[in-house]
């Protein structure tokens, strides 16, 4: 075993085995299958939350797909436009300083 040759032994804290001992030798070898499976239960359950994700439209990649983007930006041009208070125009949105404006405007 790689642990007896390199003079080492692992203790481990939460769970009841030393690889000193005779008993404990056997744990790590025991172990690794179950490590393994649950690393690979993990993965699986990962990649369907992924699939299940994008099927609702969500994205968790770097790229956006086309139609939420233009959905993402239209939603931005609108708080930007009807919402937010730009300092420049007296902190009111672009959209009511227009109204403003076309109120102050004299008839032709």
């Amino acid at each position: 075993m790689v642990l007896d040759a390199a003079g080492a032994s692992f203790v481990c804290a939460t769970g009841s085995f030393n690889t000193a001992t005779k008993l404990g030798q056997p744990a790590p070898i025991m172990r690794r299958p179950l490590a393994q499976f649950e690393c690979e239960a993990t993965a699986e359950r990962i990649r369907h939350k992924i699939v299940a994700f994008s099927r609702e439209g969500l994205w968790f990649a770097r790229q956006v797909p086309l139609g939420e983007a233009r959905q993402q930006i239209r939603a931005w041009q609108h708080n930007y436009n009807h919402h937010r208070p730009h300092a420049g125009l007296g902190n009111i949105p672009p959209v009511e300083f227009m109204a403003q404006k076309r109120l102050e405007m004299p008839a032709a």
